[in-house]
Formats: structure tokens, C-alpha cells, sequence
């Protein structure tokens, strides 16, 4: 082999070992940025669960509270609302509890008394124990609430053993002059964030 022959050998010979080099170099860094690509990509997944994943938490956060407000007022709120205004439109005929010129005979408010308001302010008494825990009393409504069983357990306990010439006042439980002021104002706030809750959310 002469000398130029040698000498060409080691050229094509360091251009083939350049060649391979530069092959495995451009292959090493396709990998590598294939390997960027697939993570970033995998991020971007991530990203996007997580996303999804924190507006399906939100959905369902926004649901438990919706249908626990209407547990609120519908098992609490909105049935004594309209125990209460059956109340005032009956207890003002009653002889018994009344002066008012309205007032029907004796014997039928007793009856009225008997059938209608006492089963009554027990039916509300039954609703408040039933569902104490919709109305997230706090201790003001809680005070006006336990005044108003006493209130009640006095009045059926009178009219049972028909008692009509005492009322509840006359033995130290009157009617709780707050309860239903208490009420109305946490039955207009819950319905109106209840409203807010159920508007269609973009």
C-alpha cells in the first residue's frame, strides 16, 4: 500500500468514524427531544386533568351545597313559614287568646284551639326536632326555638287537661316575641343564595 493509498485510507477512514459520530450524536438528540416532547406532553395531560378534575370538585362542591339548601328550606324553613302564618290568621277568633270583636263563641274556639292550633304549634315543634340540624341554628335562633317548646309544651299541656281560663304568658312561657322575625330573616337569606346557587354557571 503506498503512502497515498494510506493516507486516503485514514481520511475516509476519520470521515467514516465523524460520520458514525455525527449519526449517533443526531440520533442521541432526536431521542432526547422526542423524550421532551412525550414529557411535555404528559404535562400538558396533567395540566389538563387537573383542571378538569378541580371543576368536576367545584360542580360537586356547588351541588352538595344546592341540595343542602333546599333541605333547609324545604324540611325546615318553608314548612314552619307557612305553620306560622296559618297561626296568626286562626289564633285572633279565638275567645281564649283574643279580645279582638272577631272572636267566634266559646265553645267553638275551643274546639278551633284543640283541633287546629295546638296540633299546630305541634306539628312545628315535631319539624324544629326533626330537623334542628338544616336551620344551623345560631344561639340567638337557638334561644327563640327552646322558648318556643316550652312555649308549646305549656299551651298543649293546658288545653289538654282543658284548662282555657290560663294561657302559656300567664304562667311564665309567652310566646317568643323574636322567633318568627329570626326566621323570616334567615328564610329570605338562605332562598336568595339558594338562587344564586342555581343560576346556570358558564
Amino acid at each position: 500500500m503506498t503512502d497515498f493509498q494510506q493516507k486516503l485510507f485514514l481520511v475516509l477512514l476519520d470521515k467514516g468514524v465523524l460520520a458514525i459520530t455525527a449519526l449517533l450524536i443526531g440520533y442521541w438528540i432526536s431521542k432526547r427531544l422526542e423524550q421532551y416532547r412525550t414529557d411535555q406532553q404528559r404535562m400538558s395531560a396533567l395540566e389538563r386533568d387537573k383542571v378538569v378534575l378541580e371543576n368536576e370538585l367545584d360542580k360537586l362542591k356547588r351541588t352538595r351545597q344546592i341540595e343542602f339548601k333546599e333541605k333547609q328550606l324545604s324540611q325546615f324553613y318553608w314548612p314552619i313559614h307557612f305553620r306560622f302564618a296559618k297561626d296568626s290568621a286562626i289564633w285572633k277568633i279565638v275567645p281564649q287568646l283574643s279580645d279582638q270583636a272577631t272572636a267566634v263563641p266559646d265553645k267553638v274556639g275551643r274546639e278551633i284551639e284543640l283541633n287546629h292550633l295546638v296540633k299546630n304549634h305541634e306539628e312545628i315543634v315535631s319539624l324544629m326536632e326533626a330537623n334542628i340540624h338544616f336551620a344551623q341554628p345560631d344561639a340567638e335562633l337557638l334561644r327563640e326555638i327552646a322558648a318556643y317548646v316550652r312555649h308549646v309544651a305549656v299551651y298543649s299541656a293546658l288545653r289538654s287537661t282543658k284548662t282555657y281560663n290560663l294561657n302559656p304568658i300567664d304562667v311564665g312561657e309567652p310566646f317568643p316575641e323574636e322567633l318568627i322575625a329570626c326566621l323570616e330573616t334567615r328564610l329570605k337569606r338562605l332562598q336568595s343564595e339558594y338562587e344564586v346557587l342555581v343560576l346556570p354557571h358558564t
